[in-house]
């Protein structure tokens, strides 16, 4: 052992001292696997902090999303809430059962800055103690704080974020309120979530969470998350929870097909990152590529080099030295390139991770999870190696084996061999090839988007301008009835008004309207059953 790293210090100061005598190839070669380790480092960065990192929770993998698979077709449902209670009551597979996320609302608020328009998000009354985060300040929702109508109408938990930048992380800020909240809406703070804390992709950028309690409305269905107990296994608690929802639904008027539906358990890593794998993994394998063809021109560098270096490996062959001993000294010069090209691949990695998140700004909305961690540094190191090993172990092979008489008439006449031309010539026809599968492969991406781009949509998009704007935080605009209902008031109606009027009376403008939603994403949903 201690003979070897003995000789690998040898080679790596004897590589050192090459690469130092050849600049120009150096550099060359370096800036080559740099682009390359770089690219695919920031894509296996943002894949890892998306999709191969667990969930922010504790014992996240115990946490499974619920639901009703109908068995001959495939559709599913959420389970009602009278199977999440009977679940929670009788289940011997769950630690905890409760309803999932729901939805959010924006507010217009009076903030530091004037006014301002903020998100927060409703989720169910059991959702954050599934998860197991607690607040750093203060507590959670409490059963008794619901109204009859569902809501904590007059309680609120703030994130991190929040705290700091409107109250400037005041520790006695349990009990206030949020400034400019008209009275009307008003809510009291009882809790701060750490940093970057977030219950939903989707609901990453809320700053403030109320709760619902859904178990008070018994007929209806919605989303189920659960946490399963220590060494359960998914298909013994499907079993269970099947079996106990077959009996309720049997029971009640929605039995006559309870028995064609199971209970089907997904990791809820897996449904939140559903949306991101297929892509992530696709730009990997794209990239990878990439990679490739820079591991493939560093190699066609290496040949072209190799004949100013015959004469060298000529002389430490008569001088005694095995082939397997000068395969290892090249390989350790393009080891060493490629962590060279590694620690400034590293760099290459910030960037494309800044370019990505800037470009697609709304692809993963808690865009402050990714970043290059350890293991993605140990990536970085396990590529650089693989690629200098790959680069370098074909030229090393054909290198090591030099013909003494051959490299005599190589320095004489200054060219290369009819052989290692032809070496070099198949290395540049991979590289084209796997250009040409970069080339395809985009080229039927661009094709796609241009098709999606020209769908028809029912009506001319390109003319029409669209804005957005919200009174709830305005007083003056609605009347609250109880902790869960309110009306609009007349001035709705006038504002509204007044706006399409000035609107209409602008140079260019042909026609206004208004709509609670634009096309083509839904607005508000009524769902209905046909009778028969």
């Amino acid at each position: 052992m201690g003979t070897w790293l003995a000789d690998f210090r040898i080679d790596f100061r004897r590589g050192a001292r090459l690469l130092r005598k050849s600049p120009g190839f150096t550099l060359a070669a370096v800036l080559t696997l740099a682009l390359g380790i770089g690219a695919t480092s920031a894509i296996f960065s943002v894949l890892h902090s998306i999709v191969l990192r667990p969930l922010p929770f504790p014992n996240a993998e115990q946490l499974v999303w619920v639901q009703e698979v109908n068995q001959s077709t495939g559709r599913t449902r959420p389970p009602t809430i009278e199977v999440h209670e009977a679940w929670r009551k009788q289940s011997k597979s769950l630690l905890d059962v409760g309803t999932g996320i729901t939805g959010g609302v924006d507010m217009s608020v009076t903030g530091p800055a004037g006014a301002t328009r903020l998100s927060f998000g409703g989720i169910a009354l059991d959702t954050l103690s599934i998860l197991g985060t607690r607040p750093i300040l203060g507590r959670w929702f409490e059963r008794d704080e619901v109204t009859v109508e569902g809501d904590t109408a007059g309680t609120l938990v703030i994130s991190y974020d929040l705290w700091q930048s409107w109250f400037n992380g005041d520790p006695n800020v349990i009990g206030k309120t949020i400034p400019g909240w008209d009275a009307a809406w008003g809510r009291t703070i009882i809790g701060v979530m750490p940093p970057d804390f977030w219950v939903h992709p989707s609901m990453a950028k809320v700053k403030g969470w109320f709760a619902f309690n859904v178990a008070r409305f018994p007929n209806g269905r919605s989303q189920t998350l659960a946490r399963l107990k220590p060494g359960v296994d998914r298909a013994q608690a499907e079993a269970e929870l099947t079996g106990i929802a077959t009996n309720i639904e049997a029971a009640s008027a929605r039995g006559a097909d309870a028995a064609e539906w199971r209970i089907r358990l997904q990791p809820l890593h897996d449904v939140f990152t559903s949306n991101y794998k297929d892509t992530l993994y696709l730009l990997l394998g794209a990239v990878g590529f990439v990679l490739l063809i820079a591991a493939v021109n560093v190699a066609n560098i290496q040949l072209s080099r190799s004949v100013t270096r015959q004469a060298e490996m000529a002389t430490r062959v008569a001088l005694g030295a095995g082939r397997g001993r000068m395969i290892r000294q090249l390989l350790t010069e393009n080891v060493l390139l490629a962590l060279i090209g590694g620690l400034l691949g590293i760099a290459v990695a910030y960037v494309g991770i800044w370019l990505f998140v800037a470009l697609a700004p709304g692809f993963y909305p808690p865009s402050q999870d990714i970043a290059i961690r350890p293991a993605v540094l140990l990536f970085t190191f396990g590529v650089s190696v693989s690629t200098g090993i790959l680069a370098g172990v074909f030229p090393a092979l054909r290198v090591s084996r030099p013909d003494l008489q051959e490299a005599l008439k190589q320095s004489a006449r200054g060219g290369g061999s009819g052989v290692r031309q032809g070496v070099r010539r198949t290395l540049v026809v991979i590289e084209v090839a796997m250009a040409l599968v970069l080339l395809v492969g985009a080229g039927l991406m661009i094709n796609s988007y241009a098709r999606v781009m020209r769908v028809d949509m029912g009506f001319r998009p390109d003319p029409l301008l669209t804005m957005e704007i919200n009174l709830s935080g305005l007083a003056r605009y609605r009347t609250r009835h109880n902790a869960a209902h309110f009306s609009v008031t007349p001035q709705v109606t006038e504002f509204y008004r007044e706006v399409m009027e000035r609107v209409r009376a602008l140079p260019g403008v042909r026609s206004v309207g208004v709509t609670s939603g634009l096309p083509p994403r839904e607005s508000d949903t009524f769902p209905f059953r046909i009778v028969g």
